[in-house]
């Protein structure tokens, strides 16, 4: 299972000037109703900011990874956004956030959705990754940076 499998370059978005975690997250889910992937983004915002009250999903390193289940978001999907200024998003490392992955899906989807956060963990992890991110210019190179650091860190199954 790919990260990619879930990222459409629809769902991916540059540099919109959003200044706040609640901004950031009500954009996020904007880009994915705009593609389709929600039916009610009211609903996908409000599964969001529930789970950042119980715990930050900024995990470091200038990354968060929001993520929430709804019936609004009837199969998973990631949508990613990239700041040049970074936003304060309760990171562990008390540091800005740059590179935003939200995940949304199903509430049975749990089991898929914990796979997909330890590949992304592991990915965050790996020397260069967001700085590779950083240097994409476009939804389509930033897909293919993405595979390719996928593919090193471990082939696709298949």
């Amino acid at each position: 299972m790919y990260v990619t499998d879930y990222l459409r370059p629809a769902n991916v978005a540059f540099d919109d000037g959003a200044e706040s975690k609640v901004a950031v997250l009500r954009r996020l889910v904007e880009i994915l109703a705009s593609s389709g992937a929600t039916t009610n983004p009211e609903d996908c915002l409000s599964a969001l900011l529930e789970r950042e009250r119980l715990m930050t999903t900024g995990v470091g390193k200038g990354v968060a990874l929001p993520h929430a289940f709804s019936a609004s978001a009837p199969e998973t999907v990631i949508a990613y956004l990239r700041l040049s200024d970074g936003v304060e998003f309760d990171a562990v490392d008390g540091k800005p956030v740059n590179h935003i992955f939200c995940m949304l899906g199903p509430p049975d989807a749990q089991g898929r959705h914990l796979k997909i956060l330890a590949r992304l963990a592991r990915l965050i992890n790996s020397a260069g990754f967001t700085d590779a991110l950083s240097a994409a210019a476009d939804p389509e190179s930033l897909l293919a940076t993405f595979r390719e650091q996928e593919e090193a860190l471990q082939p696709h199954p298949g």
